[in-house]
């Protein structure tokens, strides 16, 4: 699970502005044929430290695994970069900006990263104007005597406010309301057992949570959500989506975006299917209309909707120009279903061609019906969204408004 702003700043015993200036290599320690890691250091320089003891430089070790060439041919990205994506890590440039959050480590030595990953956040200018302003926030909640988990709530709708800390706001607030929904889910399914007689092993009953923990996760966020802060996350997400398509500048999509919508879409807003519809018509990307019908479908609660959203995902993993093949007998229900939407557009197709006006036209008719055209995965996805998209406004036009809930 990635470390948020929260969840670092209270493991951090020292966080700093840095600007990541060069790496040196070291000796080689370990040499195979794959692979050779060689030991290096990452040298820092600080501008100015948030939290903790001060310091000019920081020199972090690491070991570096770089792999061989096999003698295979790759035409995309090599496999380092390939792990380094995965892993969420993000390469580092002379020059960087970022911040550092420094723990102490073991034999009381030289300090390291909190977080092997997340320990360094690069960070435009700008934004880390942004970070430095809620990073001070917290070192005042956390100055308190007795430090409110309201004013973290306070301070994570503050995160989720400013694009560039929305992310770290929507994240706690989703898994948050996440635990919160698991726990209770846990404690019916307890008492049911009870009611039933059943022998409750220790296993069964859990372990609450403690709401006193401010760590990821903790159910005391979303308890202390009400109306208000509410209907502020939902403005934040609907409103400048409108704000977006009004003005001049592109809507461009902010991480923390769609765990904002996560959030809003417990809260019932009856203006949140209409804004993922729109961001439904305005997406090419197969995967992403797929997420987008599958949770318009599940608001919508529309069986007919939620039908199409299935087939859509069912060859949203197939290449565009990929033929569909309907001759043979369909090998599961999947396929029988694409089958049947590749039928009805076929005979759409047909339906709208143009009467034969002589005998050689009833010949060349003829002979496109012998061998009929066969449609790609992109013109089916296209015609099931079509389809989606018609019955979605359908439901809508008849759904009665729906408010916040508290």
């Amino acid at each position: 699970m990635p470390e948020t702003l929260l969840s670092l700043y209270q493991n951090s015993d020292s966080i700093h502005i840095a600007r990541f200036d060069k790496t040196e290599d070291g000796e080689v320690s370990e040499d195979t044929p794959d692979y050779t890691a060689i030991s290096i250091k990452k040298h820092f320089s600080i501008s100015s430290s948030l939290k903790g003891e001060s310091r000019k430089f920081f020199v972090l070790d690491e070991v570096d695994y770089r792999y061989k060439n096999t003698g295979a041919v790759s035409e995309g990205p090599d496999e380092s970069e390939e792990m380094e994506d995965e892993e969420g890590i993000v390469p580092l440039e002379p020059g960087d900006s970022l911040l550092l959050f420094l723990k102490k480590s073991e034999d009381g030595e030289d300090p390291k990263l909190t977080d092997y990953r997340d320990g360094t956040k690069k960070l435009s200018t700008e934004e880390i104007g942004v970070y430095e302003a809620r990073i001070k926030e917290l070192n005042s909640i956390f100055a308190a005597e007795k430090v409110e988990a309201s004013d973290i709530v306070q301070w994570l709708i503050r995160c989720a406010e400013d694009p560039a800390t929305r992310w770290e706001g929507t994240f706690e607030l989703l898994q948050s309301a996440q635990n919160m929904e698991w726990q209770e889910k846990s404690a019916q399914e307890l008492k049911e057992k009870i009611a039933r007689g059943e022998v409750i092993e220790p296993e069964d009953a859990g372990a609450e949570q403690s709401e006193e923990l401010f760590e990821t996760g903790s159910i005391i966020f979303a308890k202390m959500l009400d109306a208000n802060q509410k209907q502020a996350l939902s403005d934040l997400l609907l409103n400048g989506a409108s704000a977006n398509a009004e003005g001049e500048e592109e809507s461009r999509s902010i991480r923390g975006d769609a765990e904002l919508v996560e959030l809003v879409q417990r809260w019932g807003d009856a203006r949140l299917p209409t804004y993922l519809l729109e961001q439904l018509r305005n997406s090419s990307d197969a995967y992403a209309v797929s997420e987008l019908m599958n949770s318009i479908s599940a608001i919508l609660d529309d069986q007919q909707a939620s039908s199409l959203a299935e087939r859509y995902s069912e060859i949203a993993y197939e290449e565009d120009s990929g033929e569909v093949e309907t001759e043979n007998e369909p090998e599961n229900e999947a396929s029988a279903d694409v089958d049947s939407q590749v039928n009805s557009i076929t005979e759409d197709s047909e339906n709208d061609a143009p009467a034969a006006s002589s005998f050689e036209d009833e010949a060349v008719v003829e002979s496109e019906r012998e061998e009929p055209k066969k449609l790609t995965y992109k013109e089916v996805r296209q015609d099931i969204l079509a389809r989606f998209l018609e019955r979605c406004e359908k439901v809508l036009a008849k759904k009665p408004q729906v408010h916040i809930q508290n």
